[in-house]
């Protein structure tokens, strides 16, 4: 796209802004938002376009804005809790079998309750194109935590069992990853595993989520 031609859309957005703050009531930095979603996250939003509802993905975040627009890391990240060992053995099994190492993806879930973490919780959206992975097995829902319920129950200490590949694959194979809609991954409210490059977000006690669904939806 050539400089000007980037100028005239970013102004046609700016008077749709308008034009959309006048029809909904609502600012038009706000509404500008939405169209940024829209023109930004197509894929997930005609995955979406069944249930007419987008604000479906939950994310805990440290920031305190309404709106934010966050670059996904996926480089090998350091974990917050998982040991490190571990957290590369789990990696490497998902990029063998799904495509990704999803442990350095956008963590997300369909459960406000569950995204309870963060100063804040927010509403996702995935930028351009994305691949997601989640388990429908409820033990996996935090793979974190299910890990240390299962290796609670084995008859080897935990640091062994991280060395050895076979066993860290076996307690991964009982997961039963799918991708298969990411609207039945956020009905699943369990930890949904997000590859993508960035994402939009907003605030969850924004009041104006509805005007923004119909701004998004508009054809």
């Amino acid at each position: 796209m050539k400089s000007n031609d980037f100028l005239i859309e970013a102004r046609d957005d700016v008077e749709l802004a308008f034009e959309y703050e006048r029809k909904y009531h609502i600012p038009a930095t706000d509404a500008l938002q939405a169209i940024y979603i829209k023109n930004n996250c197509q894929p997930f939003l005609q995955a979406c376009k069944n249930i007419d509802d987008p604000f479906i993905l939950y994310r805990g975040v440290n920031a305190e804005k309404t709106f934010i627009d966050k670059e996904v890391r996926l480089t090998d990240r350091r974990p917050l809790n998982m040991d490190r060992l571990l957290h590369q053995k789990i990696n490497a099994y998902l990029d063998d079998n799904y495509g990704h190492p999803y442990r350095n993806a956008m963590f997300c879930t369909g459960s406000l309750e569950n995204a309870d973490y963060g100063t804040h919780t927010y509403w996702v959206f995935p930028k351009g194109n994305y691949d997601f992975l989640y388990s429908n097995n409820t033990f996996y829902d935090d793979l974190y935590m299910a890990w240390q319920k299962w290796s609670a129950g084995q008859q080897m200490p935990k640091f062994k069992m991280i060395q050895q590949d076979d066993i860290v694959d076996r307690f991964l194979s009982k997961a039963n990853y799918q991708s298969d809609s990411i609207v039945n991954a956020a009905a699943s409210h369990s930890e949904i595993m997000m590859w993508c490059d960035g994402y939009y977000g907003i605030r969850s006690d924004y009041d104006y989520w509805e005007e923004l669904t119909e701004i998004m939806n508009e054809k």
